[in-house]
């Protein structure tokens, strides 16, 4: 079943891919930002509003689509509201992630500057360990996870896209979601795939809770099931509600296979040299115990911590679902890791 999934999912997206406009692609990438901009703010690709769990079992088992144990009781339980999470509200005033929103106190462009293009800070390779190791972060994934060329890997968290074209190489045959939260960042990546001609990669409008809020159930090969790695790069210490955002990812992971990939700072300034103490200690809300314990009361066991050369400021957890048959693992697993 999630073999045929994934060759249909391919087919509909590589289309999907087909259709985009050629005369786009050749516009320059910070031009095709701006013309998109308006359209994120607009709520333009915003999706609509989660539907609850039971509805969305009740989608899949319409479909006849087997999830297995571990997915099924995760889509038929009902959530229970999690509180917004402790942070230094001095560090963050506005709330977590309020620095890659615009407002009436900060354009578009400005955060554009800050943070996307090859000297913003997400992408710098002098400044950031990620933008500078992403090939061992794609060997990591390789090695340790059960990807195939026609796999799906979700980057929670995409940011800028700084992962796209690495991701969308890996799985040619497969699919990309960027899920993103800043409309900002979706309208970067949407001119960057165009730009790239990244035709596997597809930008989702994520949500404080579910990271993949903007999908949509019937539009497109359905995602409940079949995503076989959900990666987060410096990401996971910017989740406002962490153990929902976990339970969702859950959802959506394939049966015993999938692997959520969590890659973050040290919460010790000894080892992040590229950011102040007092950023390390007021700008990360917690360390990677605290952050372990939260995704293993999510519903996941921790499967290995990884070392990836060169990445000196942080460390690499994969977790599966707590149901998963690890020793079992099922057809689509390719032996590797």
């Amino acid at each position: 079943v999630l073999v045929t999934r994934r060759k249909e999912a391919s087919i509909a997206w590589t289309q999907r891919g087909q259709e985009s406009s050629s005369a786009l692609c050749e516009q320059p990438l910070a031009g095709l930002a701006s013309a998109m901009i308006s359209q994120e703010q607009k709520g333009e690709g915003a999706g609509e509003a989660a539907p609850s769990p039971a509805a969305e079992a009740q989608v899949e088992q319409l479909g006849g689509v087997g999830l297995g144990t571990a997915v099924a009781a995760a889509a038929a339980e009902e959530e229970e509201e999690e509180a917004l999470v402790s942070f230094d509200r001095q560090a963050y005033p506005k709330g977590l992630n309020a620095d890659f929103i615009s407002d009436e106190e900060t354009t578009a462009e400005a955060i554009l500057a800050k943070f996307a293009g090859e000297k913003g800070k997400f992408e710098d390779v002098e400044f950031r360990d990620i933008a500078k190791n992403l090939d061992g972060i794609v060997q990591m994934l390789r090695d340790h996870t059960a990807l195939s060329d026609a796999s799906i890997v979700a980057d929670i968290g995409a940011g800028t896209g700084l992962m796209l074209a690495p991701l969308s190489n890996l799985v040619p045959e497969g699919k990309v979601m960027a899920c993103e939260l800043a409309p900002d960042f979706r309208a970067w990546m949407r001119a960057r795939i165009e730009n790239e001609k990244l035709e596997n990669v597809e930008v989702v409008a994520a949500d404080a809770r579910n990271p993949f809020h903007g999908h949509k159930l019937g539009e497109g090969p359905p995602l409940q099931g079949s995503v076989d790695v959900a990666i987060m790069c410096d990401v996971y210490h910017h989740l406002e509600y962490p153990r929902t955002a976990c339970k969702h990812i859950r959802r959506y992971l394939t049966p015993d296979t999938g692997r959520l990939v969590i890659v973050d700072f040290h919460r010790d300034p000894a080892r992040v040299k590229s950011h102040t103490e007092e950023w390390v200690l007021r700008h990360l809300r917690a360390d990677q115990a605290t952050f372990r314990q939260e995704v293993l009361t999510s519903g996941y066991r921790l499967v290995e911590e990884v070392e990836v050369p060169g990445l000196e400021e942080n460390y690499v957890m994969i977790f599966a679902s707590a149901d998963a048959d690890l020793a079992n693992p099922g057809e689509s697993w390719t032996g590797r890791g």
